[in-house]
């Protein structure tokens, strides 16, 4: 095993493990949204946005977790990833990367 630092200053989780009729469901289309969003806004040297497993949170999803802040969001929309990339590139302009 070879330890190296994480190549970002921060992640994104997106628990993709939705469907079936649970809340949680969209997690998969959040998380590509997110994606898609980061490398418009040349954001990839700043953050990684990674799909997890399940959080066991199903009944407030869709669910996302921001590191380092250790902030879980909850019942996220399409509408509030303007909101949480205005957060990353707000912080990476202020250089806390």
């Amino acid at each position: 095993m070879k330890e190296k630092p994480v190549p970002t200053a921060r992640s994104i989780f997106v628990c993709t493990q939705g469907g079936g009729g649970k809340k949680c469901h969209g997690g998969k289309k959040l998380c590509a949204q997110l994606k898609k969003q980061v490398k418009q806004r040349g954001l990839q040297k700043h953050v990684r946005v990674c799909s997890s497993g399940c959080m066991n949170q199903c009944s407030k999803g869709p669910n996302v977790m921001l590191f380092p802040e250790n902030t879980w969001l909850c019942r996220v929309r399409e509408r509030d990833l303007d909101e949480i990339l205005d957060h990353i590139a707000t912080v990476a302009a202020h250089g806390d990367d």
